[in-house]
Parts: structure tokens; C-alpha cells; sequence
């Protein structure tokens, strides 16, 4: 006796419940470390066409795919303007 149609519904039904298990953990996962800066960055270019990205800190972009406040990771200038 042949298992092959055992075994397809076997890897079917692996595949479909591998896929439902990815889908909902990819959605818990936010980005860490400089990676929403990353991502603030490809949204202003894609987004405005600039790389101005005080506006999209401003108006707070970065909640399209992070959910809290993001720690600011720039320097002042010498004369104290930057934020």
C-alpha cells in the first residue's frame, strides 16, 4: 500500500499550520536597536522623497511600526540646534 497520499496531507497540513504560526509571531515582533531609525529613514524616502527626517520624528512616522516613544539617537551641533 502506497502512504504517498498520507504523507502530502501530512506536509500540507504542516505548511499551513508553519504559515498561521508565522503570521501571527511576525506581527509581536517589533523592531529593535537602530531599526526603526532605519525604518523612519526608507519611509521618508519613500514617503516625501527626502532624507529630512525631523518632520517624520515630529509627526511620529515611526508609530506605523513601532509602538512606543523611540529614543532619540542624534548629536547636538556645536551651536545647539540639532534635535
Amino acid at each position: 500500500m502506497s502512504r504517498a497520499p498520507e504523507l502530502l496531507f501530512a506536509l500540507i497540513l504542516f505548511c499551513f499550520f508553519s504559515i498561521i504560526a508565522l503570521c501571527i509571531t511576525s506581527r509581536q515582533m517589533v523592531p529593535t536597536g537602530d531599526e526603526p531609525h532605519y525604518l523612519i529613514t526608507a519611509h521618508s524616502i519613500a514617503v516625501d522623497g527626502d532624507i529630512q527626517l525631523l518632520n517624520n520624528y515630529q509627526e511620529k512616522d515611526y508609530r506605523l511600526f513601532y509602538p512606543g516613544e523611540l529614543a532619540k539617537r542624534t548629536t547636538a551641533n556645536f551651536d545647539k540646534t540639532r534635535e
